[in-house]
């Protein structure tokens, strides 16, 4: 690690044999860094090479746009030829077509003079009346010629508009081009500027770190020996904690003890219910007693093993959590709370229906071991197994106990709603009937007539 060399490759024995470590050392070792090369040196190329990279890159972009603008301005150039051409071959059709119009206003001048000479001799008028119909008629193909000339001119006028009007945009998008440039040489100037001071100023603090540090490297020498210890222990990346792992700890947490409250209200549900069908089944001889009288015992049982249960949870999961005083009272009331809801419903749903509660019970914590995300697995909200995950009861319990840890307040609704469940579980079971005691009580109707 020091020297830069790997023991695992198979060149390092003929290496040793040729030299020392010294001689073999890699130019990445620290060795190498430390004895031979001026960390001064060092220093200053890691800095000027970033700076360097820094400013190579704005040299690259303003090259990009120099190359740009130079494709435009031969663009331009080439155009401005093109113009040139077409403004030569247009001035000389106008100077064409004006000598023509002016040959053919000459010789209308003169067809006008003969017609005026005609009138005044009218005595030679059927003679030269040929003449003169001639004369119309090459005026007249004349003239046609002269209008096919001139549109001709015309649209050639026109479309050396539109070429100029290109130019001349493109001219715009030059100059527009030039001066972005302009700015971007301006600004480049001001960052190499910027970047040298900052540079300037960095040796200076690198050389004072150069030299303390060179004052730490001599004074850890033992005797004539480097500080090996110190070697590795700068040689060596220094290790960190991974802070995923602590947030899937605080997520698995509520998770362990949700599942840990309701398996034991489901095994101490069962054994009460259990327990009262023995009871039930070996007195035969107990008195006539009201509906709620016969419950009150069980009810009772029930109740007072959920608050036993509820405090031994909550004082154990409040210390493994490490709460203060007043957060750990708070969290053994929401556990207390969560377990008479949960022994409370499952007795009465095993006293009052049996195998068909045990069954509701079991599919409420299929449920929740399934669709939980506490065990890594992501559920999406809007799929079809993200809407069944939202009749989870257990998962807005999860949510809650996670909301307490994480210290948001945000969990007085189901806090309520938990007091209320547990309230309407204990009265339920203050009315559970069953089929044996309404054979009973004919039964004993049947004994009192007889007699």
């Amino acid at each position: 690690m020091y020297y830069g060399i790997d023991l695992r490759t198979k060149d390092v024995g003929p290496k040793l044999e040729e030299g020392s470590l010294d001689a073999i050392a890699t130019e990445q070792s620290l060795y190498y860094v430390l004895n031979k090369q001026s960390l001064t040196d060092l220093i200053s190329n890691l800095v000027s090479s970033s700076i360097t990279a820094e400013v190579k890159q704005d040299m690259t972009g303003l090259k990009q746009k120099i190359d740009s603008y130079q494709q435009f301005i031969t663009s331009a150039d080439q155009n401005s030829m093109l113009l040139a051409e077409k403004l030569n071959v247009t001035t000389q059709q106008a100077t064409s077509m004006n000598e023509n119009l002016g040959e053919y206003l000459k010789g209308l001048a003169k067809w006008r003079e003969s017609s005026l000479k005609l009138v005044e001799e009218q005595q030679v008028l059927t003679t030269n009346n040929t003449g003169e119909q001639t004369a119309v008629l090459s005026l007249d193909s004349g003239i046609k010629s002269l209008m096919m000339q001139s549109q001709s001119l015309v649209e050639s006028s026109k479309h050396s508009l539109t070429t100029s009007d290109d130019v001349y945009k493109t001219f715009d998008q030059i100059n527009g081009q030039a001066k972005e440039i302009q700015e971007s040489g301006t600004t480049i100037v001001s960052k190499a500027d910027s970047l040298l001071n900052d540079f300037t100023k960095k040796m200076d603090d690198d050389k004072s770190f150069s030299k303390n540090f060179t004052k730490i490297l001599a004074n850890s020498r033992i005797g004539d020996r480097q500080n090996e210890m110190l070697y590795q222990f700068l040689s060596s990346p220094v290790q960190k904690q991974n802070d995923g792992v602590i947030v899937a700890g605080n997520a698995f947490t509520p998770y362990l003890i949700v599942l840990t409250c309701f398996i034991v209200a489901l095994f101490t549900a069962y054994a009460i219910a259990n327990q009262e069908k023995k009871r039930t089944q070996s007195d035969h001889f107990e008195e006539k007693f009201s509906l709620i009288d016969m419950n009150v015992p069980t009810t009772v049982v029930a109740f007072g093993i959920s608050i036993v249960e509820g405090i031994s949870i909550g004082i154990i999961s409040g210390r493994l959590l490490q709460f203060g005083q007043d957060q750990s009272l708070l969290w053994i009331a929401f556990i207390t709370i969560i377990m008479m809801a949960f022994v409370l419903v499952s007795t009465y749903l095993l006293r009052q229906i049996k195998m068909v509660g045990m069954f509701i019970l079991l599919v409420f914590l299929s449920m929740y071991l399934f669709l939980t995300e506490a065990v890594g697995s992501k559920v999406d909200q809007m799929s079809s197994v993200g809407k069944v995950r939202q009749f989870s009861p257990l998962q807005y319990i999860e949510s809650f106990l996670n909301d307490f840890i994480s210290g948001k307040d945000t969990g007085k609704v189901i806090f309520i709603v938990l007091f209320v469940i547990a309230i309407i579980g204990l009265v339920s079971n203050l009315f559970v009937w069953h089929k044996k005691w309404e054979e009973k009580e004919v039964n004993d109707q049947t004994m009192e007539h007889s007699g």
